[in-house]
């Protein structure tokens, strides 16, 4: 139990406090630069990807040692854990929707001028 626990928080720490800060401090100073243009992209999402399975396995792991003890609560840091997985979960498919959005305003447009 005591190795399950040091291994949900150096996973945590490595996924929240590294890679998705890194992720994001490409996505936000690498975009700028015209010699790194295709390469930041992947980049962030290499990193972001990284990050999001290395911290549900982290958060996997919570929950099970949430689980199996049963005399101690972390209710703040459950609490914590459950709305970071649930934001990180959801950023994908809003950005998905976001693209979709994006190439239906572009055929938006092109259908405009073509008449």
């Amino acid at each position: 139990m005591v190795i399950d626990k040091q291994i949900h928080g150096l996973l945590n720490a490595i996924s929240w406090g590294i890679l998705f800060p890194v992720g994001a401090i490409i996505a936000r100073y690498l975009r700028s630069l015209r010699f790194a243009d295709p390469f930041w992209f992947y980049l962030h999402v290499i990193c972001q990807f990284s990050s999001y399975v290395i911290g549900v396995t982290g958060w996997a792991i919570g929950l099970d040692l949430g689980a199996k003890s049963k005399g101690i609560e972390y209710t703040s840091h459950r609490i914590i854990g459950i709305v970071l997985f649930c934001i990180a979960t959801l950023q994908v498919p809003l950005r998905i929707l976001l693209f979709i959005q994006s190439l239906i305003h572009q055929l938006e447009v092109i259908v405009c001028y073509a008449k």
